[in-house]
């Protein structure tokens, strides 16, 4: 199965490693940019049919299929010409797979612009990024406004709210509390002793008990 007859098929896939091994395989930018494309039409489908979830879950595809696009073709590059499928021309002009151009596998440079974006912003800040595109398209849409636009305020209400989420979507709820407590070193249970209560009077206050 190719990486990108799973991807279609993974998307209906509620679990986000399906999803990210699809994309992972893919080490062609015209595979990558179907995937770009196909998650762009999900993501729209499912914004007029206002489900929410599945429009979430396409924009992350879409993202995340952008920026390796990106990364491939730059690696492509260095490796010694403009072609965007198969590993590279190198000084023989050879590749595995006959060379197109972003052109003629619809890419266009506003594309590539976006796609370098998301790719440096992801680099630069990691943890902030990942956060922000597992939360959701408005989620993330409000991260990459510049940041002299969101208050300080804002960027940790973003960040409480996705840590609280991020105990459902990775089933931790779900888990036997005395088992995970097992595993726990001896300071991180003190660690977990001394900042809770602090943690929950604060969350208290935040959602006005």
């Amino acid at each position: 199965m190719s990486a990108l007859i799973e991807f279609q098929e993974g998307v209906k896939l509620k679990r986000y490693d399906s999803m990210c091994r699809a994309i992972d395989k893919c080490f062609e930018v015209d595979e990558l940019a179907t995937m770009e494309r196909s998650a762009a039409m999900l993501e729209a489908a499912a914004r007029i049919a206002q489900n929410t979830e599945a429009e979430d879950r396409a924009h992350e595809i879409r993202r995340r299929a952008g920026i390796k696009a990106n990364a491939v073709y730059d690696s492509q590059e260095k490796a010694g010409g403009p072609g965007v499928a198969g590993p590279g021309r190198g000084k023989t002009g050879q590749t595995s797979r006959p060379v197109s151009t972003l052109a003629e596998i619809g890419v266009t440079k506003q594309d590539m612009h976006e796609w370098r974006g998301d790719r440096k912003l992801a680099e630069k800040d990691p943890e902030g990024f990942e956060a922000a595109l597992t939360q959701g398209r408005k989620a993330f849409e409000q991260y990459k406004k510049p940041k002299a636009s969101r208050s300080e305020e804002s960027a940790a209400a973003l960040w409480v709210w996705g840590r609280l989420m991020d105990f459902e979507r990775n089933g931790l709820l779900d888990l036997k509390p005395s088992k995970v407590r097992n595993e726990l070193a001896d300071h991180q249970l003190d660690d977990i002793r001394r900042l809770l209560p602090k943690v929950t009077k604060w969350l208290n206050t935040v959602r006005g008990a």
